[in-house]
This record gives C-alpha cells, sequence and structure tokens, in this order.
C-alpha cells in the first residue's frame, strides 16, 4: 500500500492545525495572503505557532511584491513560504535551506498558465486541480486517461504535491494509481460557529491506519 507526504494546506485556525499535527503530516501551510480578508496575519500565525510541533510550517503568502527575506525574519519558527506561480524569488532563500512551494492553479480546461519548466531548482511544485475541479470528467476523458495526461504534465518533476479533486474511495484510488510524491488535504469548514467536522478526512488517515 502507497502512502504519500501529506501537506494540510490553506488553514486559517488553530483547531485545524492542531487536527493535522496529531497526524504526522509533513507540512501545515497557513494562508496569510494579505489580498483576501478571510486569510490570518503573521501575528496570528505566530501565536498558533506556539500550540504546535512536528510538521514543517509553511507561510501561504500568494502572489506578492515582498522582499522575501524580511517576511522570513518576521516568522519567527516558520520552515518556509508557498507563492503563486508567478511570483518572483531571490535564489538565496533556496540557498539559505527553506522550502519554497510554488503553486500552480490549473485552469478549467486543464492547462497551466506557464511552463512548469520555469521552477528553479530546489523548488517544491504545488499542482491545484480541485480549485476549478479538474475531473475526468470535466476533461472528457476516461480515469485511465487522466491518470495518463497527469503524468505527462508532471513528468521529470521528483517533489510534486498534488490538490486534487477526489475524496473519499476516489482520493484512495486516485494514490493507489498515480502514487503521487505528496498530496495537499484542506480542513473542513464549520458546519455551526465553533463546531467543525473531520469525516472525510478522517476516513482517509483511518485507510492507512487499517494496514498498520
Amino acid at each position: 500500500m502507497y502512502k504519500p507526504f501529506i501537506k494540510a494546506g490553506h488553514l486559517e485556525n488553530l483547531t485545524d492545525a492542531r487536527y493535522f499535527a496529531a497526524k504526522d503530516v509533513e507540512w501545515l501551510g497557513f494562508y496569510l495572503d494579505p489580498n483576501d480578508p478571510e486569510s490570518i496575519s503573521f501575528q496570528e500565525l505566530s501565536a498558533i505557532r506556539e500550540w504546535v510541533e512536528g510538521p514543517k510550517i509553511i507561510a501561504e503568502v500568494g502572489f506578492l511584491g515582498f522582499d522575501a527575506e524580511r517576511v522570513m525574519g518576521q516568522l519567527s519558527g516558520v520552515d518556509g513560504i508557498q507563492v503563486s506561480g508567478f511570483t518572483q524569488l531571490d535564489r538565496s532563500m533556496l540557498d539559505e535551506g527553506n522550502v519554497v512551494i510554488r503553486e500552480f492553479i490549473a485552469e478549467a480546461n486543464g492547462e497551466l498558465p506557464v511552463d512548469l519548466s520555469a521552477l528553479q531548482k530546489g523548488e517544491i511544485l504545488l499542482l491545484d486541480l480541485e480549485r476549478n475541479q479538474i475531473t475526468p470528467e470535466v476533461l472528457g476523458m476516461t480515469y485511465e486517461a487522466y491518470i495518463d495526461w497527469l503524468r505527462i504534465l508532471t513528468g521529470g518533476l521528483a517533489e510534486c504535491i498534488l490538490d486534487v479533486p477526489f475524496t473519499g474511495e476516489e482520493l484512495h484510488k486516485f494514490v493507489e494509481d498515480f502514487k503521487p510524491w505528496a498530496i495537499q488535504l484542506k480542513g473542513s469548514e464549520e458546519e455551526k460557529v465553533g463546531y467543525k467536522s473531520y469525516d472525510e478526512i478522517d476516513a482517509y488517515f483511518d485507510y492507512y491506519d487499517e494496514w498498520a
């Protein structure tokens, strides 16, 4: 049975952070884009950081014209950043051992807005197919053809995190068939104030527990 690395992404609260940290995921990604009112602040992330341990902490800063070294200096205990595919970064970010994840969001037709060969050596690609629900049906493909298409799209990339539009048994099947290096999972929305359900995500982790 194949088990990929897991990145918990787009986190906005301590509840999600502690849940995923307890699952021993590889990265916890916190949404810090100041252009979006739903994101958390640098100060909130610093406070949350004190309550979790284990996974690498990633500041998801999106597409910004920023001084990356200054941002990293403000975020004590943060291990790296996640940026939009269009963000320009100085090579020193990688040379200093920081984790750099570069996110590309597939367009509705499955195409990417840029050439993945633009990645710098040492950067990790995060390919988001979930945002625009890029399923085999949307692309008019069989499941098998979809797997082949995705292999070609990510071919040659040793480190690629996939955010795919599958849950439950479909997600298990995809992981077994494609064997991604890593996948991204996101926290659930509150069903009502102060209450969150992790049933679907629990089912994913329970699948591996049964094989332990």
